[in-house]
């Protein structure tokens, strides 16, 4: 392993082996596979990603139809995430966008927009 305390080296994002890293077998491949899984781990625990959702699970964790969540997606009021042809939710955007919008609203008219 060339990192320090045997873990990988991570340049621009990529795992670097180098060719004098010494990893020549497969047990030592095979514990170069495990610190990277390792460090994939740590990452994605640091990171500050939400959990995205689709219509129907977005619509039955507020507690609104599915409608109502199209109306909104139209209107701006609720972002989305297109990943191919498939569109989904951030949780955390939509909430706060639905925030955004209710105090808009209030402050606004006094009504609720949602």
């Amino acid at each position: 392993m060339n990192g320090r305390n045997g873990e990988p080296q991570v340049f621009r994002g990529r795992v670097v082996i180098e060719p004098d890293s010494g990893i020549t077998t497969p047990a030592e491949m095979e514990e170069f596979a495990k610190a990277v899984a390792k460090r994939v781990i740590e990452a994605l625990r640091e990171s500050p990603h939400s959990e995205l959702l689709d219509k129907e699970d977005l619509a039955r964790r507020l507690g609104i139809g599915t409608s109502t969540i199209d109306r909104q997606v139209r209107k701006g009021v609720i972002p989305t995430v297109r990943i191919g042809k498939r569109v989904k939710f951030d949780i955390d955007a939509v909430r706060t966008a639905l925030a955004n919008q209710n105090n808009k609203g209030i402050s606004n008219d006094g009504g609720n927009n949602v």
